[in-house]
């Protein structure tokens, strides 16, 4: 068998490996980000328990992690690892609240009643204002003082030019 032979062959079973994943092509990945991880011979890695070898890649990716920012992946990793269906638990629990929210979006505008308590009084107010005949828009209100004095900036370029 020549070089290019088994270069091909090499080439075309990672690919296999990582279309197809089987239990061993997956731990050596981990093996593999372990001895780079941890700059550890790869021959050594593949000796180590498999336990600890997983371990120790997953406490390095969890490592950085902000626990108040990222509570929602840490609550759902939680819920896979203890619930094999949480996924589609949790998909469908998704779905039936989307359902909920467009029937009660639904029932709120067939029925005419505000987004909120709070806003009906104001919206039906800047409504009934801008509708009045009553209500005239107000001229703009130009300043009566104020102003730029040139005569103090020409003082101020005079002393710089004789300066």
């Amino acid at each position: 068998m020549s070089f290019i032979d088994v270069l091909q062959t090499a080439q075309a079973l990672a690919l296999a490996d990582k279309l197809q994943a089987s239990e061993i092509s997956v731990y050596e990945d981990y093996c593999r980000r372990y001895s780079q991880k941890f700059y550890t011979p790869l021959l050594e890695v593949m000796a180590l328990d498999p336990a600890f070898v997983i371990k120790m890649v997953y406490a390095d990716q969890l490592s950085d992690w902000d626990k108040e920012e990222r509570i929602d992946d840490l609550r759902d990793l939680l819920g896979h690892l203890s619930d094999p269906d949480y996924d589609q638990k949790k998909e469908q629990a998704i779905r039936d609240e989307m359902r909920r929210i467009v029937e009660d979006e639904a029932d709120r505008v067939r029925t005419g009643r505000s987004i909120h308590k709070s806003l009906e009084k104001k919206v039906i107010k800047s409504f009934e204002e801008a509708t009045s005949e009553n209500t005239k828009p107000e001229a703009e209100k130009l300043p009566s003082q104020g102003g730029l004095n040139f005569e103090a900036i020409r003082r101020l370029n005079n002393s710089e030019n004789e300066g």
